[in-house]
């Protein structure tokens, strides 16, 4: 549910904006009614108009307001492409795009101002995937122009557009109880129980080893279905493809150290202690890099999350203090789990 208030400053004096109708003569002002019917939502799905009027906005003083103010309120399903590179730590923007189909170059041009005051904000208590999603309070305002364009790049028309964004973060609790930590525990042991068995005992190597990354392979392909099919790697594919790539590497190791020790055995009876430790702490070393790495991208992706609310907040703070003289744009967006 979208719910919008465009309010136009000293438009109530003019009686052309105020009166309804369709139709006008140029050069004089459009009608207000024009305006408001001419709103378009180009990232909607599907979008009912449940109002549309305008009216005249409220009274200062016991005085009539001189502005003019456009309701529009809509219910609808909007899409939206989500960026999954930092999956499932990542933060998504959902966005309510209003664009006005009145081109600037026609007799009727429409400009929109958001002034740093304005108000805007989100009603959290009626968003049903919170157990999913963690939803900002806070919203952003964005005018900006768009619109058609030729083959040599210039544009034939051009409209004003309004978006609306709301941040939303993903909880990653289930996803770092049910995925991450499980295949870190099945690397890590496939590295302490191969390497505490025998090297001459090769054959119990491989045993453990091999057993250890069927059932990393095993579960792996359990979680499939708890991972986005996308054309590329997440943040968790490549978790997951490294800790794998731990496995098979103590896997090839096991093979190698023992043909290394037949082949050393009457030069250098240390030869394969010696490549059997240093494998141990180059591989334990691979993990504590892998897990490293994953744990730095996380604190710096929830460190950028914290920065962006407390700007967001900052600019909700400084909204409820300051207003425009030029022109206001006041948004109360509901966002339900059809967003």
């Amino acid at each position: 549910h979208v719910y919008f208030e465009f309010i136009v400053r000293g438009a109530a004096h003019d009686l052309d904006l105020m009166e309804p109708g369709e139709d006008f003569s140029y050069p004089y002002p459009p009608l207000a009614w024009y305006w408001n019917h001419q709103v378009d939502f180009p990232n909607a799905v599907a979008h009912e108009v449940k109002e549309c009027k305008i009216i005249p906005g409220p009274k200062v003083n016991n005085q009539p307001s001189p502005d003019m103010v456009c309701i529009i309120r809509v219910d609808g399903t909007f899409s939206e492409r989500l960026e999954l590179h930092k999956f499932p730590i990542d933060q998504q923007d959902l966005t309510v795009s209003l664009e006005i189909k009145c081109a600037q170059e026609g007799p009727t041009p429409v400009r929109i101002i958001v002034p740093e005051g304005v108000k805007a904000g989100i009603d959290k208590e009626r968003f049903d995937m919170n157990n999913i999603w963690d939803l900002s309070e806070n919203v952003v305002l964005k005018a900006e122009e768009s619109g058609l364009k030729l083959n040599g790049g210039v544009r034939e028309k051009t409209y004003i557009s309004l978006h609306a964004s709301a941040s939303v973060c993903r909880l990653t609790s289930f996803y770092f109880a049910n995925i991450v930590t499980p295949m870190s525990f099945f690397a890590a042991l496939t590295v302490f129980c191969s390497f505490c068995v025998p090297r001459d005992d090769v054959g119990d190597r491989l045993s453990v080893s091999l057993t250890l990354m069927l059932t990393a392979a095993a579960y792996k392909l359990a979680i499939t279905t708890m991972m986005p099919t996308i054309a590329y790697l997440t943040l968790l594919d490549k978790y997951l493809l490294s800790t794998s790539g731990i496995i098979v590497l103590v896997v090839i190791q096991n093979g190698v150290a023992k043909i290394n020790s037949r082949s050393d055995a009457d030069t250098d009876e240390l030869s394969g202690f010696t490549f059997d430790r240093i494998s141990l702490y180059v591989i334990c070393g691979l993990w504590a890099a892998v897990h490293a790495y994953f744990m730095m991208a996380t604190f710096v992706t929830f460190e950028a999350r914290r920065l962006i609310d407390v700007n967001r907040a900052g600019h909700q703070r400084r909204a409820n203090h300051r207003l425009s003289s030029e022109f206001g744009v006041h948004l109360i967006t509901e966002l339900s789990k059809r967003i």
